[in-house]
């Protein structure tokens, strides 16, 4: 009688068992080498479904469902399939499960980019990785929450030994995007100061092991003891929680009233601004700069004014008003055909309107003595306003020191970004990792500090950004200072409970991954 090789030869359904039972057994019997050998060398050709999540309309966490006859993808010339052991669950894939995110899937999909497992099979173009190799990857093409996946070989990278697959799940996006914010568009400094705002996710976590290896030094926020405890277990010099009404005195007194050099942001949307760059994106077949954006704001503050007080005026205003929407007419107009002058690219157009202002200040200031001092209502009301935001400025660089922190990176922007812009020290950076929701922030900090904001999305990266970032890991993972920390692992069938987790989340506490 034949043994229960079932239990032994898990790479089989039950009616391809019975096949090769019959096959090899037949009435007479046959040792387990020989059956052994044949499940070795024909498993790959039998087996070509699996078990995967799949997505078929988009909507809350309950639409993720386990399908187990979902067919074994076949990698191309420049593919690599992996046999997953471990995903990574990252928030950007709830937005897009939810439908909610820029660029949709065609459905049905499987979702998920962090996986780390053992190379399957490669394409015939791939040089860099064999069949056997423990790998992870930060992006793949059908999805990583399933036994098997296709990544591209640029994408996928050589998992060190000293890793377990579990936190190879955990580099890709974390290590990845924690590099690009912190180096390459925060561009940290030894010496400088760092404060990681969210700290204990696994971006923040990412960005305060980096940050240590370059010798800054950091500071970083959580929202619980559990996550402020983790945060220092991974280096941070000075660690707050970010619930506390007055955290961000505390950072100002670690920081001797100078704050810290780069902020890192993971969370900030400027509602009016992003809505607006968006059809402007369209009309410069998405090239257009960035810094018109400040200038119309700026002209829409002045254009309502002028209207109110026409409202004030009954419609008749004084000269001055129409010499100020003659010129503001001329700017708007000169940018339009300067535009298209150059098919949509133009370049930054603040310059243009410093000097715009500066005109109207001197205009005013003459006006002034030509009417001995009196001068419209207008005008008296314009210096009010330009008064009091001096004013302003000078007593919050008081307050300031005349300075903040030189780096902050920002995981929760729609929360954080007016706090770090008081705290930012002049000429520092504010980098955003992530953002759920809108702000109102007044763009006269980033004057007064002169500072720069800025957010990043990993997959706009270079392929020279790429390869320093690969190499900065890669070394990482060998000298031992990269360790993505697990936060709590589930199965296939929990992925439900891991969306929801990882936003609904009363304090993050590292990467959230599916074990396969």
């Amino acid at each position: 009688m034949a043994p229960d090789w079932s239990k032994k030869c898990t790479l089989f359904t039950p009616d391809v068992f019975r096949v090769c039972v019959n096959t090899c057994f037949n009435e007479t019997g046959v040792r387990f080498k020989l059956f052994n050998t044949f499940c070795m060398n024909s498993g790959r050709l039998i087996r070509n479904i699996m078990k995967a999540v799949r997505v078929a309309q988009f909507g809350g966490p309950e639409v993720l469902k386990v399908e187990e006859n979902v067919p074994i993808p076949k990698p191309q010339d420049n593919q690599v399939l992996v046999k997953v052991y471990a995903a990574g669950i990252n928030p950007v894939d709830t937005y897009i499960r939810s439908g909610t995110y820029a660029v949709k899937p065609a459905l049905p999909y499987t979702p998920g980019n962090d996986v780390a497992g053992i190379v399957e099979n490669i394409g015939k173009n791939v040089t860099t990785l064999k069949e056997g190799d423990r790998v992870f990857s930060m992006r793949t093409v059908t999805g990583g929450y399933a036994e098997f996946c296709l990544t591209e070989e640029q994408f996928t990278q050589p998992l060190d030994e000293n890793l377990t697959f579990e936190q190879g799940a955990a580099l890709g996006v974390p290590y990845y995007t924690a590099y690009r914010a912190t180096v390459i568009s925060g561009r940290a400094r030894a010496g400088e100061t760092i404060l990681v705002h969210g700290a204990s996710g696994a971006v923040g976590l990412a960005c305060v092991q980096l940050a240590k290896n370059l010798g800054l030094t950091v500071l970083g926020t959580a929202g619980s003891k559990a996550g402020m405890d983790i945060v220092e277990e991974n280096g941070c010099d000075f660690v707050f929680n970010h619930k506390s009404d007055n955290y961000t005195q505390q950072i100002m007194d670690a920081t001797k009233g100078e704050g810290p050099d780069l902020i890192i942001e993971m969370l900030v949307l400027l509602y009016i601004v992003v809505t607006y760059t968006y059809h402007f994106q369209d009309a410069t077949k998405g090239e257009g700069p960035d810094l018109i954006i400040e200038m119309l704001v700026l002209l829409c503050i002045v254009v309502t004014y002028t209207y109110h007080f026409q409202d004030a005026t009954k419609g008749e205003g004084h000269d001055l008003i129409i010499e100020m929407l003659v010129l503001l007419c001329i700017v708007v107009t000169y940018t339009y055909h300067f535009q298209d002058a150059t098919k949509g690219e133009g370049p930054d157009l603040i310059i243009e309107m410093l000097v715009l202002l500066y005109i109207v200040v001197t205009y005013t200031y003459h006006f002034q003595d030509a009417t001995k001092g009196e001068g419209p209502d207008l005008i008296i009301e314009m210096l009010v306003l330009l008064c009091i935001v001096v004013t302003y400025t000078y007593h919050f660089q008081d307050a300031t020191k005349g300075e903040g922190p030189d780096l902050i990176i920002e995981m929760l922007a729609n929360v954080n970004l007016d706090k770090d812009l008081n705290m930012i020290k002049k000429k520092g950076r504010i980098v955003i990792v992530g953002n759920r929701g809108s702000i109102e922030i007044n763009p006269r900090f980033t004057m007064a500090k002169e500072c720069i904001v800025t957010g990043i999305i990993l997959m706009n990266s270079t392929p020279d950004d790429w390869k320093e970032m690969n190499a900065s890991i890669q070394t990482g993972m060998q000298k031992g200072w990269v360790k993505p920390h697990i936060g709590k692992e589930y199965s296939l069938n929990q992925s439900s409970a891991a969306h929801n987790d990882v936003i609904n989340n009363t304090g993050t506490q590292g990467k959230l991954v599916i074990k396969l």
